[in-house]
């Protein structure tokens, strides 16, 4: 096998098995090589790069100009896999190798901005480019492409979003990824302790009602820590915990609400100071997410100045034909 090829391979699983740099099938990395680009399909783990096919390959010709947009984006398909929306930064950018991952500490700090600006001085020896939120797809391989141009960096903080890294040596890319990460290793609150008994008796109102696996308390810190709790009344920050698990928990304060607010299509229910009751069928896509949004919410240290996404930015990301080829491909 191509050398350059078993070096994505390997990076990308790498990348895949740690928590703290994407879950489940978020984040994608890339190779071109040959007049070919190598890039994760849609819905498909990092993590299974050495068990099973997760790339697509796909013809490029920079002589033609011949390049993927929305309208034949959609159309693609190899090996039964379509490539990740984000297939447009990866072709736009010029370098060989590119990891675009969704780190813990990266969306934490795009969407705090006091934070940011303490932060950020303690990277100054790279060359990083930090951006606002922008909707992911083409609009976002464009605007990253533009940037480069014109600070030709290798490095983009996504705000709302994660972190793309740009190299034309593997090694290279894989040792500023995991480097730039580090130095940004932003401080997590103490977890409170989550007292079952509070909750049960929230339990018997519908069979469906459920908690969190044992190994995923501190899911229920989302209820119990004042800043978490206080920032679930609003929309959530990043793409990937809207398309699996919605915009917003629904919330209540006492038991006696449970019979006083209609449950509908809610994935998740935070009972404000008590904990988290799950419906959504028991799956762990949904306890995953929700775990890496409280080790996010735990590393933001208020509520004020936080950028969190607008009912728009989430409608459209929902809308998305991809976010929901997505969803089916997990659920397979």
């Amino acid at each position: 096998m191509d050398e350059d090829f078993v070096q994505l391979l390997n990076i990308s699983e790498r990348i895949g098995n740690n928590p703290n740099y994407c879950t489940l099938s978020g984040g994608n990395t890339s190779l071109k090589k040959d007049g070919k680009i190598y890039v994760k399909g849609s819905g498909q783990k990092l993590s299974d790069a050495n068990k099973k096919p997760i790339f697509v390959e796909l013809q490029i010709d920079k002589n033609k100009n011949e390049k993927f947009n929305k309208k034949n984006l959609s159309k693609v398909i190899n090996n039964n896999i379509k490539p990740s929306i984000e297939l447009f930064l990866h072709q736009n950018l010029p370098h060989k190798f590119i990891i675009h991952s969704h780190p813990i500490d990266i969306i934490a700090l795009s969407i705090n901005q006091e934070l940011s600006k303490d932060i950020l001085k303690k990277i100054n020896k790279f060359s990083y480019v930090k951006l606002p939120y922008i909707e992911i797809g083409e609009m976002l391989g464009d605007i990253v492409y533009k940037h480069f141009l014109k600070t030709k960096s290798n490095i983009f903080i996504l705000g709302n979003h994660g972190l793309i890294v740009a190299h034309d040596n593997p090694i290279s890319a894989e040792k500023i990824h995991n480097e730039f990460i580090e130095n940004i290793s932003l401080e997590r609150r103490f977890i409170p302790i989550f007292k079952q008994e509070k909750i049960e008796p929230y339990l018997n109102f519908n069979p469906n009602f459920y908690l969190p696996d044992s190994d995923s308390q501190i899911i229920h810190s989302l209820a119990l820590d004042p800043i978490s709790l206080e920032l679930c009344k609003n929309n959530a920050p990043y793409p990937d915990h809207i398309v699996f698990c919605g915009l917003k928990p629904l919330i209540l304060k006492k038991q006696s609400d449970l019979k006083n607010i209609p449950i509908k299509n809610e994935k998740w229910i935070l009972i404000e100071n008590v904990g988290v009751i799950l419906l959504e069928k028991k799956s762990n896509i949904i306890q995953k997410m929700l775990k890496t949004l409280a080790e996010i919410y735990l590393r933001v240290n208020n509520t004020k100045n936080i950028n969190l996404l607008s009912d728009k930015e989430c409608n459209k990301i929902n809308n998305m034909e991809q976010e929901k080829y997505r969803i089916n491909i997990l659920n397979e």
